[in-house]
């Protein structure tokens, strides 16, 4: 092989499961199409509860389902879980806008969504470089379970301020 063939990559997680590269692909296919379907319908979850609800929910939703995944040796429970995963984690960008648009003082909104952008897109480069790193020196199960724990910490560390009368979704506590 020279150095610009592409070598295939070898999930021991998959391999012992014994399901395909294709079977994971779907996997993430499922996660993707649960976060477009959850973004394109209207955000009645909003209406019902505040926008800190609607994070925690998603933060303690995702945590579970990242605790749960890697224990998941059935395909059909592996996809419910991917599913769910993307639908937490795609009812929240609105909450988080209008949270953004609430806090952010007249004038500075442009600044304040280019920095949202340059944080989304340093957590782009590093999160797969430090999670790559955790799976290498621990090994998949352990990896996430560690950050669905940090996801369920986050979400029980703001759900008191989830707690705010219904009809006030747009704004910080």
């Amino acid at each position: 092989r020279t150095a610009d063939q592409p070598r295939p990559v070898r999930s021991r997680s998959r391999e012992r499961r014994g399901w395909s590269a294709d079977t994971v692909g779907n996997l993430i296919g499922a996660f993707g199409a649960a976060v477009l379907i959850v973004r394109l319908l209207p955000g009645a979850w909003r209406t019902r509860g505040s926008d800190w609800g609607t994070i925690t929910r998603a933060l303690l939703a995702s945590g579970a389902m990242l605790v749960l995944l890697p224990l998941s040796t059935a395909m059909p429970l592996a996809y419910l879980l991917e599913a769910l995963l993307g639908c937490g984690l795609g009812s929240s960008l609105p909450s988080v806008l209008a949270l953004m648009e609430a806090a952010t003082p007249a004038g500075r909104r442009a600044e304040v969504l280019g920095l949202r952008q340059a944080v989304l897109g340093l957590g782009a480069v590093t999160t797969p470089t430090v999670v790559g790193a955790l799976v290498s020196a621990a090994g998949l199960a352990p990896a996430a379970i560690g950050v669905g724990g940090a996801l369920l910490a986050a979400g029980t560390a703001i759900a008191p301020r989830a707690r705010r009368p219904a009809g006030h979704p747009a704004k910080a506590p």
